[in-house]
């Protein structure tokens, strides 16, 4: 169900081309509100504008804003010449013809139907968007030469211009491109699915690095099964399906009052256990020796705190706070470590030989050996 309700704006907090903050008196109370111009239209001071009220109503994590549905004073559309054959949203009221990469009328169409691998490309798959900030700061400080591709997935926000994460990455000049998969849009590239969309990172925006994350707002059930995580088996696989190398992100905290949260995630490992392709898990040596890993299909590797030193000096260069949950690096810093490792594991891969890739064991001692650039 939808809670809606009749506002009047009365503020610009700050507008761009993909998104704007405002403020709108709903019956005399001072409200945020989201707006999504691509949507509904720009809005200006004294437009009447209809809200989506439901999740502040409901306490959830969405900031504390609403949502403008729709605009009776802005200006409609019509005279846009619509072009693109593939819609997302699709059928719903505000279905999007964004297009694809992968399309017949796309300039890069030949190139899904030349490529059907992605090469050994490292990806990096998580379940949180706090990890982007994390991963690619860390990665553009110790070596700004490696391209980095962030795919989004669809299931969370799936705007991506929602994520101020990505703004601001954008405008530090650290991401190489962007990517919105299913329905989720926004990137720099449009496309239809996961596969399609490491396909893209690898032959159109020439990566060197892949981050695949949901964007803000994971939903959770207090289930095994039943959280948006999940989607990193499917993730994982296509790269593995892809032969790219897929690397698992854990998801590694003390503070979390949730006993399924401390230590190894049980979100980390449920998906390893629904994954049937071998991936990459870098851990922390001393999470590692608390947890049972040895029956597991998949290559542990563990390293040590020396090998991200820098990590928490490279974070501070990142132009605001970053949180996870709500938790600083001070709060909870075994989350950021161990993002940080696979980060640094990522890099170290993307230049390994490949006679050494599927030697755990040999791997992690070239791994803890090998030198910061």
């Amino acid at each position: 169900m939808i809670q809606t309700a009749h506002g009047i704006v009365t503020d610009i907090i700050r507008s761009k081309d993909e998104i704007q903050e405002v403020y709108v008196d709903i019956n005399g109370k001072r409200e945020k509100a989201i707006n999504y111009p691509l949507i509904t239209g720009v809005s200006a001071i004294g437009h009447r504008v209809v809200v989506n009220t439901t999740a502040v109503a409901l306490g959830l994590g969405t900031g504390g804003y609403h949502f403008i549905m729709h605009n009776l004073d802005s200006e409609i559309n019509s005279s846009i010449k619509v072009s693109h054959h593939i819609m997302k949203l699709r059928y719903t009221p505000h279905q999007l013809a964004t297009g694809s990469c992968e399309e017949q009328g796309s300039p890069y169409h030949e190139k899904f139907l030349q490529h059907q691998s992605i090469e050994g490309m490292p990806v990096l798959v998580g379940g949180l968007h706090s990890m982007l900030p994390i991963v690619v700061t860390y990665i553009k400080k110790i070596d700004p030469s490696l391209r980095i591709a962030y795919i989004m997935t669809d299931k969370a926000s799936l705007p991506m211009a929602f994520s101020k994460h990505v703004e601001r990455l954008n405008e530090n000049g650290w991401l190489d491109g962007t990517i919105t998969i299913g329905h989720s849009f926004g990137g720099d590239l449009e496309a239809v699915n996961i596969y399609t969309g490491l396909l893209a990172a690898k032959h159109i925006l020439r990566a060197d690095i892949t981050l695949v994350l949901m964007g803000p707002g994971i939903v959770g059930t207090g289930t095994p099964l039943g959280f948006s995580g999940m989607e990193q088996v499917e993730i994982l696989h296509a790269t593995h399906t892809l032969k790219g190398l897929p690397v698992s992100i854990p998801r590694v905290g003390e503070a979390d009052l949730r006993k399924r949260h401390q230590g190894i995630s049980h979100h980390t490992l449920t998906v390893l256990q629904h994954t049937l392709a071998p991936v990459y898990v870098p851990i922390l040596e001393d999470v590692a020796s608390k947890s049972d890993t040895s029956a597991s299909l998949h290559r542990w590797i563990r390293g040590n705190r020396e090998k991200i030193h820098r990590l928490e000096a490279c974070l501070s260069q990142y132009p605001y706070a970053i949180t996870t949950m709500g938790r600083s690096f001070q709060d909870d810093p075994l989350f950021y470590e161990s993002v940080g490792l696979a980060a640094d594991f990522a890099m170290f891969i993307q230049r390994a030989e490949a006679s050494v890739l599927s030697d755990s064991e040999a791997l992690g001692v070239l791994w803890k050996a090998s030198t910061i650039p």
